[in-house]
Order: structure tokens, then C-alpha cells, then sequence
């Protein structure tokens, strides 16, 4: 058994692993595109997580679209799926728990929230 890592990214998103000042840059010739972006950020991710070697094979799907289907659309055939939250309450938490509500909600395995610390989010 492996790990599946799938990150959904769209231009407009709010959530862009790589951070807002790159969220609507057109990419040129010399620039790496938002894809390639994205999937750098993962896999560094990854790594601060589970270290150089993880121990069980990590494949990465970075697809564009927005994560709620991306994610759903990963559930079919998996085992488990881990979601992040970051923790907001009221009106923010709404907007902002709303993947992690989705993808409980519609997956077609078991989900699995992890709350992250209040002090990153």
C-alpha cells in the first residue's frame, strides 16, 4: 500500500499552497506554471512531514480544479482520505471548513479531519 497525495488548485482559490502574491500571475516563458508551482510546495510539504524517506511509496497528483470535486473524485477506489481544517469559528469557519464538509459529506470512503494548529492557520 502507498500513499496518494492529490492537491486541487484553481486560479481564484484562496487555499494556493504557494501563497495569494502568485494567485492570478500569468505565467511566461521562464516561469514555472502554477502546477508545477503547486507540486513543488506539496512535495516540500511532504518531506517536512514524513521526512526524506517515508517508508511507503508517494505518488503526487496535483490536478486544477476546485478541491471539493478534485477530492471526491480521488475518494473513488481509495481506502481513506485525510482532510485538513484550520480551526475558524463563525462566518470564517463556514467559508473556510467548507472543503473538509464537502469532502465528508460526498467521498466514497472513509474520511478522516485533521484540525490544524491555531497558531499556522
Amino acid at each position: 500500500a502507498g500513499l496518494r497525495v492529490v492537491c486541487g488548485w484553481e486560479w481564484s482559490s484562496p487555499f494556493n499552497l504557494i501563497g495569494p502574491a502568485l494567485e492570478h500571475a500569468a505565467p511566461d516563458a521562464g516561469t514555472p506554471s502554477m502546477e508545477e508551482l503547486t507540486r513543488t510546495r506539496t512535495e516540500e510539504l511532504i518531506t517536512q512531514t514524513l521526512g526524506e524517506e517515508p517508508g511507503v511509496p508517494v505518488e503526487v497528483r496535483v490536478v486544477q480544479g476546485p478541491a471539493t470535486g478534485v477530492l471526491v473524485e480521488a475518494s473513488e477506489g481509495a481506502t481513506l482520505i485525510v482532510v485538513g481544517t484550520r480551526g475558524h469559528s463563525g462566518l470564517k469557519g463556514a467559508v473556510l471548513g467548507s472543503v473538509s464538509r464537502h469532502v465528508t459529506q460526498h467521498a466514497r470512503c472513509n474520511v478522516v479531519v485533521v484540525r490544524g494548529r491555531r497558531d499556522t492557520a
